[in-house]
């Protein structure tokens, strides 16, 4: 005859059947789908997101540079203060730092870098059409990389907030410029310069406002935080721009 040891323990259950009852349980209460602990971006992953964003910026940045050389010959005259103007490159460094999707430090200083290669791919098509273009800090476009740069590159990251006051206030950086430049172009310049680019300039900055309002902040509190940011910085602007002496 086999015997079988089905020796029970102080519970009344053979220790066999225990062993295999408490397995049993346990795989019964284990999640069928276990998740991974949330992880961070990694140190691989940080390093190939500022690669990915400084490949998007700096090269394009020199191309427009030059393109604005250009400009000056080869747009119409009606058109052709874009090309001599602090709020066209505004607008493209702030446009460029967007789409690079930067985070905020990694947008501050892609802006400096940003405006100084805008100026540098001038000075490159400049000097072979003949032309010379400073590129010390003596030359106040060139200066305005360093001054203007990282709020414009702060900006253009903030943009992305989830928060609609942190939208609020970045959505107010580069229309600043765009309406402050605008209105020096109408009252100091305009004799000089057509008033086609400069009224452009002014609606371009009033329509990046109420787009914003419109799609992302939609609610007053916000919209009047932008706007009277945007009226603070656009009379700011003017006062520097006219300080300067007409730098274009």
């Amino acid at each position: 005859m086999i015997t079988i040891n089905t020796m029970a323990n102080s519970s009344g259950v053979p220790a066999a059947d225990k062993r295999s009852l408490s397995g049993f349980i346990r795989a019964k209460t284990a999640p069928a789908f276990a998740e991974p602990p949330p992880t961070g971006p990694t140190r691989a992953s940080r390093v190939g997101d500022r690669f990915r964003s400084s490949a998007i910026v700096l090269p394009l940045s020199f191309v427009l540079g030059a393109l604005t050389s250009l400009g000056q010959t080869f747009l119409p005259e009606s058109l052709s203060s874009v090309a001599n103007s602090a709020g066209g490159w505004s607008a493209m460094a702030f446009a460029l730092v967007w789409l690079s999707r930067s985070r905020y430090l990694s947008g501050m200083v892609l802006g400096v870098a940003s405006f100084y290669l805008l100026n540098v791919g001038y000075a490159v098509i400049s000097d072979l059409r003949g032309y010379s273009w400073s590129l010390s800090l003596g030359n106040f476009f060139v200066l305005m990389s360093f001054v203007a740069g990282p709020p414009i590159g702060l900006a253009a990251a903030w943009m992305r907030s989830r928060s609609t006051w942190v939208v609020a206030i970045a959505s107010s950086a580069f229309p600043a410029v765009l309406i402050g430049e605008g209105i020096y172009g109408l009252t100091v310049v305009a004799e000089t310069t057509s008033p086609v680019y400069w009224i452009i300039s002014i609606a371009s900055g009033v329509a990046f406002v109420a787009a914003v309002s419109f799609i992302r902040l939609r609610s007053p509190a916000p919209t009047a935080l932008s706007v009277g940011l945007t009226v603070i910085g656009a009379a700011a602007f003017l006062q520097i721009y006219g300080a300067a002496g007409s730098p274009g």
